[in-house]
């Protein structure tokens, strides 16, 4: 049997072995609470970030929403302005074809435009001879009914299939 003081000195080596327990466990405890708070605060810190990320992109994708809006604006601008210019030729080289085959001005909706259109184009016509188109002349006749082709494909190319003018 041991003897007390084996007893006692054991009864220290547990002692000891207990104290230094308890302070390791405190240790590790004080090491587990800051990895938490670091963990805590890293992922606030990266929440944060996300949360600024997320906002600059729907700053930017709000700036290309409206970038877009803005190009198909000016798209759709153009298209109206070059269709308003193809109806303007279209209407100028029928104009031209009139005056052309017959001499006088064709008659004119009353517009703004055409009605500025008639009134350059009037001294001009006063002051206009006849053509002198003799039905003798074969080099004549073979170009009038050149430019009448020609004005027949120009109308066709500019109302293009499906625009219902004729």
């Amino acid at each position: 049997m041991p003897s007390r003081a084996d007893a006692a000195a054991l009864v220290q080596a547990l002692d000891r072995l207990r104290d230094a327990l308890l302070h390791r466990l405190d240790q590790l405890e004080t090491l587990a609470a800051e990895q938490a708070a670091r963990l805590d605060q890293s992922s606030s810190e990266r929440e944060q970030a996300l949360r600024e990320r997320s906002v600059a992109l729907e700053a930017a994708q709000a700036r290309l929403q409206a970038e877009l809006r803005r190009r198909e604006q000016e798209w759709h601008d153009a298209v109206q302005q070059l269709e308003d210019d193809r109806r303007l030729l279209t209407e100028a080289w029928e104009r031209l074809e009139h005056e052309r085959v017959e001499g006088t001005p064709p008659p004119q909706a009353a517009s703004p435009h055409d009605a500025a259109s008639r009134v350059e184009h009037a001294p001009a016509a006063a002051h206009r001879q006849p053509d002198p188109v003799s039905g003798d002349d074969s080099v004549t006749r073979e170009i009038l009914r050149q430019f009448q082709a020609l004005r027949g494909d120009v109308r066709r190319a500019a109302n293009g299939p499906g625009r219902g003018r004729t």
